[in-house]
């Protein structure tokens, strides 16, 4: 989809709200029901997301959240872990 990447650039670091996520999905369910025009306005969202072959915009962010988390983590003298895991240790306690 040529939207959702401009659309939800970044947002794999800082994680949007509820109201932000609702209008993200709002706009993709409008710009797919535009791109298919033999879409009418009530189309349900399954059968959107069925014939574009999407994901939802949450599933998106989330899933490249993880492959940012994971790529982060995996790399033993990366500072961003060495980060991540000061963080751990100060939420805990340690």
């Amino acid at each position: 989809m040529f939207g959702s990447p401009i659309l939800m650039y970044g947002l794999e670091i800082v994680l949007p709200n509820q109201g932000l996520l609702y209008k993200l999905e709002l706009a993709q369910k409008r710009l797919i029901k535009q791109l298919f025009i033999m879409l009418h306005i009530n189309t349900p969202d399954v059968a959107i997301y069925l014939l574009s072959g999407l994901l939802p915009t949450e599933a998106m962010i989330h899933k490249s959240a993880i492959v940012t988390f994971n790529s982060v983590c995996q790399k033993d003298d990366a500072i961003e872990r060495r980060l991540a895991i000061r963080q751990v240790n100060v939420k805990v306690g340690l």
